[in-house]
């Protein structure tokens, strides 16, 4: 999310939605999030927003993808022209 637009409650106000949606269709058991080890902020996000931390994955790429050519500060500067 672009930093003009975040700690506006858009995420939230969509996480709550999406939740009320599952729990209304009745089928859904549980709604999975990821985030890069790093993201505290997200991290934090979802522990306020009651979700548990229950899961570490790993992953092993076959090949580099050209976004795993850029860390995320250097994507952020490719799409947007500042950090």
């Amino acid at each position: 999310m672009l930093p003009e637009h975040r700690r506006k409650g858009i995420y939230t106000a969509l996480f709550y939605a999406l939740r009320d949606k599952a729990q209304e269709q009745g089928n859904i058991f549980s709604i999975l999030s990821g985030t890069h080890p790093n993201n505290l902020a997200a991290q934090a996000a979802f522990e306020a927003q009651g979700r548990r931390k229950e899961y570490i994955m790993y992953s092993y790429p076959t090949r580099r993808r050209p976004r795993d050519m850029l860390s995320t500060r250097q994507c952020r500067k490719a799409h947007t022209g500042r950090y």
